[in-house]
């Protein structure tokens, strides 16, 4: 699923108080995107009509500085984190209705929750965040 559709499943759990605004990709310490590089372009020229696609990334390893490994490598998956709008005033048991939701709707689209604005703020001050 890309980030989208996994934004528009999450937001069924959403509340007054509570609402998923969007997924990000995360690229944790040690990772990085897949890097195309000018031996991607000549690869795509000769052999697929200039078409760059999925084929000439399997063809041809990463470009970036000191890496060379496989389009498939998981030093190039990022992790999903889907952002939460927290409004001041958030009680625990609306945040606890929310996580509930979010966990049956949400197990394994996203690997965390991050929190825009004041949002890790408004749950500190209702006793939910340390």
């Amino acid at each position: 699923m890309n980030n989208d559709e996994i934004l528009s499943t999450l937001q069924a759990c959403n509340t007054p108080k509570l609402n998923v605004v969007s997924v990000e990709d995360h690229w944790e310490r040690g990772t990085h995107p897949f890097t195309i590089g000018t031996r991607h372009v000549v690869h795509a020229s000769d052999n697929h009509s200039g078409m760059l696609g999925e084929a000439t990334l399997r063809a041809i390893p990463c470009a970036a500085r000191n890496c060379g490994k496989a389009y498939d490598n998981p030093v190039h998956k990022s992790i999903k984190i889907a952002m939460l709008d927290v409004a001041a005033g958030v009680t625990q048991d609306e945040y606890s209705q929310w996580a509930g939701g979010f966990q049956s709707v949400g197990a394994g689209l996203v690997s965390g929750v991050g929190f825009p604005g004041d949002g890790l703020k408004h749950l500190k001050k209702a006793g939910i965040a340390r």
